[in-house]
């Protein structure tokens, strides 16, 4: 199997000038612009970009990193996804230039306000966003042309999700779930741009946190992994799906909390009832999600210990072979559980009401995500390799050549985790054929 390369004469270095460029204009501009409400207004336009920007460059981060230890990360994804997978290289290029395209939008945006020039600003983000959608859609070759339909196609599976779940659907919409917040913000950033709309004048009034629009977006991500667990529970009759996909639906009570706070709802009303349920259904979904990171998605036990070990705190069980030092996991599940309750600021008035700290948690979800990831591949690496031909619906011999090739490459990868990369990250696996000959996992 092999991966898109980058594209030809096309390196990360110009663009990295332009993004560097566009970043020290934005961080003077917002020092000096004498424009009112210039961060806010710089904010609503172009801060739905910047968790998903983050989710890119962690996700080529990953790539690099599983490239350069000789890992075979595709083996998790369908024989056609595999196929068409993008490269580290390819990645990391179009990373650069997305980001760094964006960036020059935002620092025009914020030149325009500068010069008193609304009009102009207002076109800087809708052209932001017109490139975006057709950066996703355009049928064409140029411009990273194979890894946008990769990820376009992707995407239209994950939106209608009519076939069977594949592991690059559900990565992807995991995925997602970690920027609702900005999915949210989108909501109100089209509010924005739309032209029916108005000027730049008022739309920060017009675009409210309130708007009915923001909890739906919010909302979204989760409602697709429920549909998609219901429908691999549909397609395998695997009941943990059911209840995967009950922990999605956690999020409902939240968001629906949310919303009537943040509306026209009497204060007395929001204190006393509203916001104590809020915090109530916030908890029961981040202790609900982070049951699962462990002991489904990660596979340590950990709450099954409870009552069969005498410590008072369980000591976790790793699945074996793990193939990072046993710190780097008590390191995961520990930050995972802090990371899991940032919505916490919220409580604080001074935080949330914040131009700069709703973003920054939202970065930090990312970074949890990121996290997660590494896990989460290695426990699927680990299922295939456990996979016997009979198993699946494959040639027998063939089917064993591979699942001892993976064995084999499972021992040097462990070798290496522990050797190059102190509580890093490393895997390995089974080639990607098994998975190809029609494999679900999900």
């Amino acid at each position: 199997m092999q991966q898109a390369a980058s594209p030809r004469g096309t390196t990360p270095a110009p663009w990295t000038l332009l993004g560097l460029a566009s970043g020290v204009y934005i961080v003077s501009a917002l020092a000096w612009n004498p424009t009112p409400d210039a961060l806010q207004l710089v904010m609503l336009f172009y801060q739905p970009f910047v968790p998903g920007l983050a989710m890119l460059w962690c996700w080529v981060a990953a790539v690099r990193h599983w490239e350069r230890a000789g890992i075979r990360y595709a083996a998790c994804f369908g024989g056609e996804d595999a196929r068409k997978l993008p490269g580290g290289a390819a990645l990391l290029s179009m990373a650069s230039a997305v980001s760094s395209l964006l960036a020059l939008s935002a620092a025009l945006f914020l030149h325009s306000l500068g010069y008193g020039s609304g009009w102009w600003a207002l076109w800087q983000a809708r052209l932001a966003y017109a490139g975006v959608a057709l950066f996703l859609v355009w049928p064409g070759t140029v411009f990273y042309g194979e890894s946008r339909r990769f990820f376009g196609q992707t995407l239209a599976r994950v939106l209608i999700p009519t076939r069977a779940v594949s592991w690059a659907d559900f990565l992807l919409a995991d995925c997602v779930t970690s920027l609702a917040k900005s999915l949210g913000d989108l909501s109100r950033a089209a509010c924005a741009v739309a032209p029916a709309a108005g000027g730049l004048e008022g739309a920060l009034a017009r675009c409210p946190d309130s708007l009915p629009l923001v909890p739906i977006g919010l909302v979204a991500p989760y409602v697709i992994r429920f549909i998609q667990c219901l429908r691999v529970y549909h397609d395998t009759g695997n009941w943990n799906q059911v209840f995967n996909a009950i922990k999605y639906s956690t999020m409902f009570p939240v968001a629906a909390l949310a919303a009537a706070g943040s509306g026209a709802v009497d204060p007395v009303l929001w204190q006393a009832t509203l916001r104590p349920l809020w915090v109530c259904a916030a908890l029961t979904n981040s202790a609900y999600s982070y049951f699962w990171d462990v002991e489904r998605d990660w596979e340590i036990s950990f709450f099954s210990q409870m009552g069969s070990q005498s410590s008072p705190l369980p000591q976790p069980v790793l699945s074996s072979p793990s193939l990072y030092p046993r710190a780097f996991y008590l390191y995961l599940m520990a930050s995972n559980l802090l990371l899991r309750l940032g919505w916490t600021y919220k409580l604080s008035d001074s935080l949330r009401t914040s131009a700069l700290v709703p973003l920054l948690f939202a970065v930090v979800e990312v970074l949890r995500r990121f996290q997660w990831l590494f896990v989460r591949v290695e426990v699927e690496l680990r299922k295939l390799q456990a996979l016997r031909p009979s198993d699946l619906a494959v040639e027998r011999s063939s089917a064993s050549d591979e699942v001892e090739h993976g064995a084999l490459e499972l021992a040097e990868a462990k070798g290496r985790a522990h050797t190059k990369a102190p509580a890093h990250f490393g895997a390995s696996s089974p080639k990607a054929a098994l998975r190809s000959k029609g494999l679900e996992t999900s």
